[in-house]
């Protein structure tokens, strides 16, 4: 059974009875425009996402003058964690392919036209870890509204990913809907072959740092290299600079990856959206017969549950959390 943390040690005021939260990370990691030390950040975040926790809920039928009640537990997702990822997954689903591939030109064209480009952004590695993640987003907004006054109507998947020394850069996947570009054939630092565009230049007036431009030649490539970097956080095999990525991505509170809606509706069919809906469904998108009822959110240890199960129901309702952890701590 999963306990609930005491903690003893330095990172104690980043507890919040007795389990890690966000707002007390961002006070200790971010206080007084401080730099956030790495290691530390990593084993906080990683302490966080594997305490596993869960949304309570309770649902209500009366039958009669009885009220029939059955409270459910349901796993939270935290960023890397297995939820999470299941989710991450299913909405990047968009970006799949019925069957085989799309080759956009030959390997063998020196000097294709192509309208689909694979772009990284960095960011100077001078001055604060904390200002490339708070306003990185301020100058891609800035550059990508430059890039559509230039060339038009475009669409575009986005995902960070930190350097080791910590600092956010982007990479996308843009398609241009009305112009294409000069591509010609080159050779990367490791022998392989890629190809780049006659135009970079015009990429890098609006970025104050180095830009990578590449042609996609093959849609599997483009989505290979996007696929790594939003699950793992790198497309690097390295768990510990993933995590890095998504520790500074859950400080700085940053979403995982984003999509263009151009984009959205030209990869996949349009997809049904119930947020709206004035009806309440259960998680599964059927229409509910009963009312349910949101109770809280509790650790695994507070339910007498493990945390490796998604979804249970309860035998019992769930004590308030304080109670427990002053029960635990008497």
């Amino acid at each position: 059974m999963q306990s609930i943390v005491i903690p003893s040690d330095k990172f104690y005021g980043l507890y919040e009875y007795g389990k890690p939260r966000l707002g007390w990370a961002r006070s200790y990691f971010l206080e007084g425009n401080k730099e956030p030390q790495l290691n530390e950040l990593l084993d906080f975040y990683r302490s966080w996402r594997d305490f596993a926790e869960y949304g309570v809920l309770q649902s209500q039928e009366f039958k009669g003058s009885v009220c029939v009640k059955k409270t459910v537990a349901v796993k939270c997702a935290k960023r890397g964690n297995d939820v999470y990822e299941s989710r991450v997954k299913r909405r990047m689903s968009v970006f799949e392919l019925p069957e085989g591939d799309i080759e956009f030109f030959g390997f063998n064209d020196d000097t294709p036209k192509v309208s689909m480009l694979f772009v990284t952004l960095t960011w100077t590695a001078q001055g604060p870890i904390s200002d490339s993640w708070e306003n990185i987003g301020y100058y891609f907004n800035r550059w990508i509204t430059n890039l559509r006054e230039k060339f038009g109507k475009m669409s575009y998947a986005r995902a960070w990913e930190a350097t080791k020394r910590g600092y956010a850069h982007v990479h996308l996947m843009l398609v241009f809907h009305d112009r294409t570009f000069a591509g010609f054939k080159s050779v990367d630092q490791d022998g392989n072959f890629i190809w780049r565009i006659c135009e970079k230049s015009e990429f890098e007036k609006s970025w104050n740092s180095f830009v990578d431009v590449r042609a996609v030649r093959t849609y599997s490539s483009v989505l290979r290299y996007l696929s790594k970097r939003i699950l793992k956080g790198t497309d690097k095999d390295d768990i510990d600079q993933g995590d890095v990525t998504k520790s500074l991505m859950w400080l700085f509170r940053k979403r995982a990856f984003a999509l263009s809606r151009d984009l959205a509706r030209r990869l996949s069919d349009l997809i049904r959206d119930l947020h709206n809906s004035k009806v309440q469904s259960t998680l599964e998108g059927k229409l509910l017969e009963t009312l349910w009822v949101w109770l809280g959110v509790f650790s695994a240890s507070e339910l007498g549950l493990d945390g490796s199960l998604w979804c249970v129901e309860l035998e019992h309702v769930p004590s308030h959390s304080r109670d427990i952890l002053a029960r635990e701590r008497g």
